[in-house]
């Protein structure tokens, strides 16, 4: 079962719960024009470094939620 919560600062926290324990992962929001560069690419090419981008999102409200960290 999954529980979302927006905070104070808008962020998501969504609560994945299983017979393991809780998993807690954060989501920022973005509207389209403000999404990061990295988005939407498995990882790219930056000063000659390879970096990992942003490849898994949600869509809710006409916001897209990136993940943010994991708890």
């Amino acid at each position: 079962m999954r529980k979302f919560k927006i905070l104070k600062n808008k962020d998501m926290l969504m609560s994945e719960f299983s017979p393991e324990g809780v998993t807690e992962t954060t989501y920022r929001p973005y509207e389209l024009g403000e999404l990061p560069k990295e988005f939407g690419c498995i990882q790219f090419e930056h000063n000659g470094k390879i970096k990992v981008g942003m490849n898994n999102w949600l869509k809710i409200n006409g916001l897209t939620y990136v993940k943010i960290s994991d708890e």
